[in-house]
């Protein structure tokens, strides 16, 4: 079985590209009360080729104490479960990854200009 690079590196772009949407939607909803976190994870179809599965984080976010005039008399409130500072980190991570996988589409590109301009 060969690999394509080019498969390969666009499949990542994708994949990394679906992490950073989710751990975006993540961020901009970091003070929305009761917001339940997402988590994507990268895992090979059955074809063997990258899949991002999203899966929602169900431990419960802080409580803080609930300002005035809350309907039914609420005390507390629970606030988002999403950590910043993870959520930057993922960023981060699937950047790099990004990164890695824009680097072999160039890698790619020069190789094949190369044989090109080795036939002709």
């Amino acid at each position: 079985m060969a690999v394509d690079p080019l498969h390969s590196a666009i499949a990542g772009i994708v994949v990394h590209a679906e992490k950073v949407a989710v751990a975006a939607h993540n961020i901009a909803n970091v003070n929305t009360e009761g917001f339940k976190k997402s988590r994507a994870v990268i895992e090979s179809d059955a074809a063997g080729q990258p899949d991002v599965k999203v899966t929602q984080s169900e431990p419960p976010g802080p409580m803080i104490p609930a300002p005035e005039g809350l309907p039914g008399g609420a005390e507390f409130v629970e606030m988002s479960n999403v950590n910043l500072a993870e959520e930057i980190v993922q960023i981060q991570i699937a950047k790099y990854a990004y990164s890695a996988s824009v680097s072999i589409i160039s890698a790619q590109d020069q190789m094949i200009g190369t044989i090109l301009d080795i036939i002709v």
